[in-house]
């Protein structure tokens, strides 16, 4: 199996609408690479690696393969 992970930076002010990239947006990717050989996708919500820290990450999506 094969994951494709597409990380999206953590930035001081900025915008991600978590809801609507995973219900519409990985829904869509879904139909395009479902054709291709995808299995499933994931939706991560970044989280920060300790008190007073900002996550590296805001969101990670992630599409599975099977080859």
């Amino acid at each position: 199996m094969y994951k494709v992970s597409v990380m999206y930076p953590y930035s001081e002010g900025a915008r991600f609408d978590l809801n609507y990239y995973h219900n519409n947006h990985m829904k869509q990717v879904e139909k395009l690479f479902k054709p291709y050989g995808l299995i499933k996708t994931t939706t991560e919500q970044g989280v920060s690696g300790g008190a007073n820290q900002k996550p590296p990450y805001i969101c990670i999506g992630c599409l599975f393969f099977e080859t």
